[in-house]
């Protein structure tokens, strides 16, 4: 009623909005006021059809539109009193629906009852997302159900109806998000991995203390830490072998003279035998 009221329709047609409607054929000019403040979400072509509705006019009174307008707002009042009774007898929109994935190819729906009624039944209609295939169709009086054989990882559209000998509510509608088979893969996938790098990481721990292997690689660890700034020594590796040689300088009393070993030419020694000593060829330091 308040919907008419703010729609501005005269007073006169104002008793079509009315729980008791009032059937003007003279309301046209507001016809599509009438029909969308009445419109519901239900169908109730067969109320219309028995008011003597045109059969080019019916779709309005399934919240369609009409291709022949100058026509159909003559009967535009018929409609909506279709429409505000069948308000009234049709069962109200079951709540809370809510669906759990049960298997890979099956999900369990359920939802609360609004009011009791014995006579009441319930119907599911559910198809593949973004298909233009049939709904499938599930009745029940009860608040539960389980749909099988679907697709798995394949998601659903659903809708929800509760329906009577008098009519039917507006459709309660939800998305299937069908996840049960890939989440379930993906995890024992996951802790397989996760396994598996534990298990190898143990097995080359084993191997190395068995082995007594984790020595050489602590040992080679420390050869390769750089010498410090303050360690006296030159280092350089044998081209031929490469054997690391050190030349440490000569300890001296001066302190001026204790630096000269940085500053010292190194030459191949003259008049030196050609013997060799683990491939590399003795060289002295020539200080000046």
């Amino acid at each position: 009623m308040q919907c008419c009221v703010d729609a501005k329709i005269s007073e006169k047609c104002l008793r079509v909005c009315s729980v008791n409607p009032e059937i003007d054929d003279d309301c046209s000019a507001f016809s599509e006021d009438l029909l969308r403040c009445a419109n519901d979400g239900r169908d109730h072509r067969s109320c219309c059809m028995r008011s003597r509705i045109p059969p080019d006019c019916l779709s309005m009174c399934s919240g369609g539109k009409v291709s022949n307008n100058a026509l159909c707002s003559i009967f535009a009042a018929r409609a909506v009193a279709c429409m505000i009774r069948g308000h009234e007898r049709a069962p109200l929109p079951p709540t809370l629906l809510h669906y759990e994935n049960v298997s890979p190819d099956s999900v369990k729906i359920s939802w609360t009852e609004t009011e009791a009624d014995p006579y009441k039944v319930y119907a599911i209609y559910y198809r593949q997302e973004n298909s233009d295939g049939d709904f499938t169709v599930v009745k029940t009086s009860k608040t539960e159900v389980v749909i099988g054989g679907l697709d798995p990882n394949t998601n659903y559209d659903l809708a929800l109806v509760s329906a009577n000998a008098l009519g039917h509510s507006p459709f309660l509608e939800t998305k299937i998000i069908n996840t049960f088979g890939s989440t379930r893969g993906h995890t024992f996938i996951s802790a397989f991995f996760f396994a598996f790098l534990i298990a190898a990481a143990a097995s080359f721990v084993v191997y190395t203390i068995r082995t007594n292997a984790w020595l050489g690689v602590v040992q080679k660890l420390h050869r390769s830490q750089p010498l410090s700034d303050r360690d006296p020594s030159v280092a350089f590796e044998n081209p031929g072998y490469g054997t690391e040689v050190q030349i440490r300088g000569l300890a001296h009393s001066d302190p001026i003279a204790a630096t000269e070993w940085q500053n010292a030419d190194l030459e191949v020694a003259d008049n030196l035998p050609t013997e060799a000593n683990n491939g590399m060829r003795y060289a002295k330091l020539n200080s000046a």
